[in-house]
């Protein structure tokens, strides 16, 4: 009985680390408090951008929205503690420099420019791919506009309109080039606050076993690693909504080797 305790107690332990791992992104929505949806912005409005705005690094000494109104304006809201983030900062890098002519790609944050300057002064995996694109720091009126839960959360702007609200892995060359040249662009709609099912009620109840999973769906919010025991079987249940099974994988194995990237 006392053996069984212990794996029951050491498989919470466990849960409980992986669960603060695959949430380590969702801190930063504690930072600004509930947010007002009423005031959000969605894909097709126009988008006027705050008068004034605190930026660093780059190239940019301030940002003039409508100057930019000709070129792609990719809204990277990060976090310094989120590692996916990070990762996919020198992606982003090649990608400015590569059509800068089209493309403006703009980090931003809430978190204060000591905060950063110390962030981007030590971090290695940054320098060593020579990372400097424009950040916005101290920001309280663009999180506003696109409220999130979880980052990396992405805006994709163009002819002074909301193009789309997406992922980070979707700010490829191929979706520039296609948004750049047709003005238009569907991509998946990433939602922190939807209130889809994931599931299509019509499949009744799910096997006790066994796995199951589904494409993503646009209403639905992402959500990290969960474990559930089931009181009645006696089995864990473990979910994870609307993300990729490569991007799990990867935060998975974070816990095995940590990335060289925090």
């Amino acid at each position: 009985m006392n053996q069984k305790n212990n794996m029951y107690g050491m498989l919470v332990k466990i849960s409980m680390l992986l669960v603060v791992l695959f949430s380590i992104n969702d801190v930063s929505a504690q930072q600004s408090g509930p947010a007002d949806l009423g005031k959000a912005l969605k894909i097709g409005a126009e988008f006027q951008g705050p008068k004034k705005v605190n930026v660093m690094r780059g190239n940019l000494n301030t940002v003039d929205w409508s100057g930019l109104k000709d070129k792609i304006i990719v809204l990277d809201f990060f976090d310094t503690y989120c590692a996916t983030c990070i990762q996919a900062m020198p992606h982003l890098q090649k990608l400015q420099q590569e059509y800068r002519d089209k493309l403006q790609v703009i980090n931003v944050t809430w978190q204060d420019k000591s905060t950063l300057e110390k962030f981007f002064a030590t971090n290695r995996f940054l320098k060593e791919n020579k990372v400097n694109l424009p950040v916005i720091y101290a920001d309280t009126v663009l999180r506003k506009l696109f409220p999130f839960k979880a980052a990396p959360h992405v805006v994709m702007l163009y002819q002074g309109k909301v193009q789309a609200i997406t992922f980070n892995r979707l700010v490829t060359a191929a979706n520039i080039l296609q948004l750049h040249n047709k003005a238009v662009i569907s991509l998946p709609i990433k939602d922190d606050f939807g209130t889809v099912a994931l599931m299509d009620a019509s499949a009744g109840d799910q096997k006790s076993t066994g796995v199951s999973m589904s494409g993503y769906q646009d209403g639905v919010p992402s959500k990290p690693l969960k474990f559930e025991l089931d009181s009645i079987s006696g089995l864990f249940k473990t979910t994870i909504s609307n993300r990729s099974i490569f991007r799990s994988l990867l935060n998975i194995w974070g816990l095995i080797q940590k990335p060289s990237f925090l």
